[in-house]
């Protein structure tokens, strides 16, 4: 799961009940986006056995515009750091941060560069450049040409100019086909 083989969503999973019983895999009080994330990675700690079905039996309605995931917020940032934060320290109580440490930067790296995509607000995105400033760049290679760019923008505080990128990217994939029809 840390490495993105599987989705984190509980609404996709059948997790027996005693799971649930084990105090560790419950929701933490503060996270308010992220908890799928928070609670799903203790269920597959502490799982027996563990199946998957790659067939789609679930639709997923994403077009509620005041859905709580519509718009990025400071709530959206917090909720992460937050996530993160206590992913660390279980993996650590567990003796398993130098196994998964490189997941858990490369999570960080992917979360920082969704988040200042999906968020409209140019200020706050220049609150949180700094975010996860210490692994961004080691997962350039990762990301796409306009990904790479916004973040490279970003951690030589160039926020204008990432501000721009960002307006282009969304332009680029909002544009009507006959505009975007790559030759």
């Amino acid at each position: 799961m840390l490495s993105c083989k599987s989705y984190v969503c509980l609404w996709n999973k059948l997790v027996h009940r005693r799971l649930y019983e084990i105090p560790e895999c419950r929701s933490v009080e503060g996270l308010k986006i992220a908890t799928d994330r928070q609670v799903s990675t203790r269920l597959y700690y502490y799982a027996e056995k563990i199946a998957k079905i790659d067939s789609v039996f679930y639709h997923y309605e994403r077009a509620n515009i005041n859905s709580i995931t519509s718009s990025k917020t400071s709530i959206h940032y917090e909720s992460n750091i937050l996530f993160h934060k206590l992913l660390e320290d279980f993996l650590k109580d567990k003796g398993l941060w130098d196994k998964y440490r490189q997941y858990v930067d490369r999570s960080k790296a992917r979360l920082k560069i969704q988040l200042f995509i999906a968020t409209k607000d140019y200020n706050l995105r220049k609150k949180y450049a700094n975010l996860y400033r210490d692994v961004e760049l080691n997962y350039l290679k990762e990301l796409r040409k306009g990904e790479k760019t916004v973040i490279i923008l970003t951690h030589f505080k160039l926020h204008f100019l990432a501000h721009l990128a960002i307006k282009y990217i969304h332009w680029k994939n909002n544009c009507p086909y006959f505009f975007c029809k790559k030759n």
